[in-house]
């Protein structure tokens, strides 16, 4: 009977989980601010799952003369899981590091991952994609990867330049709207980002420094007309780098 009391109980809980989460991926396609929510609910799930597992061997070994023992095992399990879970991209990165010495800026291709290499962090690295994307991909999904450096030859160019937009928004709008221009503009590469930095007020002006990237070295000054031409913005100064 007491069997039959925790498997239906199981049964309840998976099922509950089942129609919560179906509820909430229903809210988070109508409402985007619901997306986070459902990163929680793994978490949740599974502090209940432990809260159930330990209920169900007291509920049904309470009184034996090996349930001490029984309780001391499923500790020593679970924190091995968690350890391994946490720790797995740490040891998986220090075996990557020591096998592949890549460099930020790198082409790479690793199994179904493809694009620049961007960064290297202590559990995962980022990697700009041919789309523009930027994907965070875990150590641990790489080291049994065939990883292919490709060689760059026709690089793009990068460019610093100052330039002066009209003080009708503030510093954080007119970046975005600086930025907005530069991407879309088909020379500007999509595996760099531009960066762009406040410097003042000129007049008035608001004036920013930004650092252009292209898709190669013969594109560059289309991006620079293409930037002189749009409303609100005056190319003032720039700089090969």
């Amino acid at each position: 009977m007491k069997i039959f009391v925790a498997f239906l109980l199981a049964l309840l809980l998976f099922l509950s989980f089942r129609l919560f989460r179906i509820g909430l991926k229903r809210l988070a396609d109508l409402y985007a601010c619901w997306n986070f929510r459902i990163n929680f609910l793994f978490a949740f799930e599974l502090v209940i799952w432990l809260v159930y597992v330990f209920w169900a061997t007291a509920y049904l070994f309470a009184g034996k003369f090996y349930y001490n023992y029984l309780v001391i095992g499923l500790i020593f399990v679970l924190v091995g899981l968690i350890s391994w879970y946490l720790l797995r991209d740490l040891i998986a990165g220090v075996i990557f590091k020591t096998r592949h010495n890549l460099k930020p800026g790198a082409n790479i291709i690793a199994g179904a991952y493809a694009g620049m290499l961007k960064s290297q962090h202590t559990t995962y690295i980022t990697i700009r994609a041919e789309n523009g994307m930027l994907l965070r991909v875990p150590y641990s999904k790489l080291n049994q990867e065939v990883i292919a450096e490709i060689a760059q030859n026709n690089a793009g160019e990068s460019h610093k330049v100052q330039l002066q937009l009209e003080n009708g928004m503030d510093k954080n709008q007119g970046e975005l709207f600086i930025r907005q221009a530069i991407l879309n503009l088909p020379w500007s590469s999509l595996k760099e980002e531009p960066s762009i930095r406040w410097i003042g007020l000129s007049g008035e002006y608001h004036v920013f420094e930004v650092m252009l990237y292209s898709v190669d070295k013969n594109r560059m000054k289309h991006i620079e007309l293409a930037l002189a031409i749009t409303d609100g913005l005056r190319v003032v100064a720039g700089d090969k780098v």
